[in-house]
């Protein structure tokens, strides 16, 4: 049982509630949450609490209803699918890159996702050509669609060649592939992500000798 006191345009009042949410949107920790301030709108009969994470101290705003039935909690909590092990550790900037591009899209930030993801295709095909063997310094001063026509793999470069078709949609004021759209873009990038981990899974599986 929680007490609290809480507002409305009469005053203070107290009253107790028997839980509030146990995971913070921020830090993804389970956490006793500390009741900072209460406001109850007596129009819509709900309360808001105003909770502030007892590991990483930020504030999130708990809606219920004059009942304690939740009905809102502010951040959502926000989920990517991380990439691979293997993918990341071959480019930890694509890593990075692509789990802000799914946080920004889940976040409903649709107009800017598209140039994310067509950044973290960038990151991971430069980083690709890098390990195998191509010079760095000319991948890293050309453009993504010469590094993309330097790849051995035809269906990499193909596929990847469209994301960044595709990417570049998401990017400039005209766009020229209108039959497609971001889900056509996570689409094919998913598939070179998945044509570069298969190689990657090969070699790895090549280094194993018979014992």
């Amino acid at each position: 049982m929680r007490y609290f006191d809480y507002y409305d345009e009469n005053g203070k009042h107290s009253s107790s509630l028997n839980s509030l949410p146990k995971l913070c949107s921020f830090c993804n920790t389970s956490t006793a949450f500390e009741i900072r301030y209460c406001r109850y709108n007596t129009d819509k009969h709900i309360f808001n609490f105003f909770l502030e994470c007892a590991e990483c101290n930020r504030f999130s705003i708990y809606t219920c209803s004059h009942l304690f039935e939740p009905i809102d909690f502010i951040p959502h909590k926000v989920c990517f699918t991380p990439a691979s092990e293997s993918i990341a550790k071959l480019s930890p900037s694509f890593a990075e890159i692509y789990k802000q591009s799914q946080l920004a899209e889940n976040s409903n930030l649709l107009e800017i996702c598209g140039m994310g993801y067509r950044k973290a295709l960038e990151f991971l095909i430069k980083d690709y050509l890098i390990k195998n063997s191509e010079s760095k310094d000319k991948v890293l001063n050309e453009t993504l669609n010469q590094s993309i026509q330097r790849i051995a793999s035809e269906q990499i470069k193909t596929v990847a060649e469209r994301v960044a078709w595709l990417g570049n949609d998401q990017t400039h004021y005209i766009k020229k592939h209108t039959d497609k759209d971001l889900s056509d873009l996570k689409l094919f990038l998913d598939t070179v992500i998945k044509y570069i981990e298969l190689e990657l899974n090969y070699l790895a599986a090549k280094q194993i000798e018979k014992k």
